[in-house]
């Protein structure tokens, strides 16, 4: 069971609390798990909903979100959900050393990319130029039958 919670301060009675799952709304429906409630707390200053998939399956997976809706504004608060069946292919932990530095690559799930950071030498100019802001960072692809497939170090 994944429950969740998203509140906001109440400000208009024609505030409303909605949930998503990939971008479609989502209601309860006691046949596939999934319980959504609304209620007012702490003497109507909040409104509340809460959101229960009681019963995970692969269906579970993908992009599921609060969207807090009034005439002042909107706001959504997202979560990726990624439901791994018990054979699902992963590629192994690996050690990889080249002219950019040594990446510990861990087992990774197929179908996804790995990023790592870059490491900053705190003494002297560091190992790369540029500041803190900029994005550091070597890449991996684990394919879908679990080797590793492309990658970049680049960067």
């Amino acid at each position: 069971s994944l429950p969740f919670q998203c509140m906001a301060s109440y400000i208009d009675q024609d505030m409303q609390v909605l949930w998503y799952q990939d971008g479609r709304i989502v209601e309860t429906d006691e046949s596939q798990g999934i319980f959504v409630e609304k209620n007012m707390i702490h003497n109507c200053s909040l409104i509340a909903s809460a959101l229960t998939i009681s019963n995970i399956q692969a269906g579970s997976t993908g992009n599921w979100g609060c969207h807090v809706q009034t005439k002042r504004g909107n706001n959504t608060r997202t979560v990726d959900i990624v439901v791994l069946e018990s054979s699902a292919q992963y590629c192994p932990p690996e050690r990889v050393v080249n002219n950019k530095g040594e990446f510990r690559w861990p087992r990774t799930l197929a179908g996804i990319t790995a990023y790592l950071q870059c490491t900053r030498n705190t003494h002297g100019s560091g190992i790369y130029p540029g500041n803190p802001q900029d994005e550091r960072k070597a890449w991996r692809r684990c394919d879908r039958g679990g080797f590793w497939a492309s990658d970049d170090y680049s960067r």
